[in-house]
């Protein structure tokens, strides 16, 4: 049986003691261990990016999915500014959205740009086209914004092959003629 004990001497020079039963405690401080403990395996393990900053847009969180989508460690992420993660010519922008989203707490929401499609920026300067979703919490009185960002580099390229050969069908099935085919297409 898990207690805490505590102790005194009275003025007499008895000592007085209480003896406390923690099971409860103790079972709900297990459970919570428990909890984080997933919580963080999940985390750690996502395919995806998981993205979490503080107040300044500085990274405070970034699991191994991010490491590998953007290819830089977690030592060179944490801390560093949010902007690091997205190309020069919309950082003002994104971080204005990201500075008014702040604002409406208890929310999550998908992020997208009008033609669907958000830019991130690898390590190496490459551009790909993400998929996102943030949420904004407050936690022990401070704001926490995390995004899960998934690169969907290769559902791009599958959805213009698709296009180009939904666009070309019709062409291809008008003259058997090679010459003919080469030239419309």
């Amino acid at each position: 049986l898990p207690v805490e004990v505590s102790a005194r001497i009275l003025p007499d020079g008895r000592w007085q003691g209480f003896v406390r039963d923690i099971s409860e405690r103790k079972r709900l401080e297990g459970e919570l261990r428990l909890a984080e403990a997933r919580s963080t395996g999940i985390l750690s393990i996502s395919a995806d990016a998981i993205i979490s900053i503080d107040a300044d847009q500085r990274i405070t969180r970034f699991n191994e999915g991010a490491e590998h989508i953007y290819g830089y460690s977690k030592v060179e992420a944490i801390g560093a500014p949010l902007d690091m993660l997205m190309p020069e010519r919309l950082r003002a922008a994104h971080h204005q959205h990201v500075a008014r989203f702040a604002t409406t707490p208890g929310i999550a929401r998908k992020m997208g740009m009008r033609d669907g499609v958000i830019v991130g920026l690898r390590k190496n300067g490459d551009e790909f086209p993400i998929d996102a979703a943030i949420s904004n919490l407050e936690v022990s009185g401070s704001r926490v914004l995390t995004v899960v960002v998934r690169d969907v580099t290769e559902q791009k390229r599958t959805e213009n092959e698709q296009r180009f050969l939904a666009e070309v069908g019709p062409v291809l099935a008008t003259t058997l003629d090679y010459e003919e085919t080469l030239s419309r297409i």
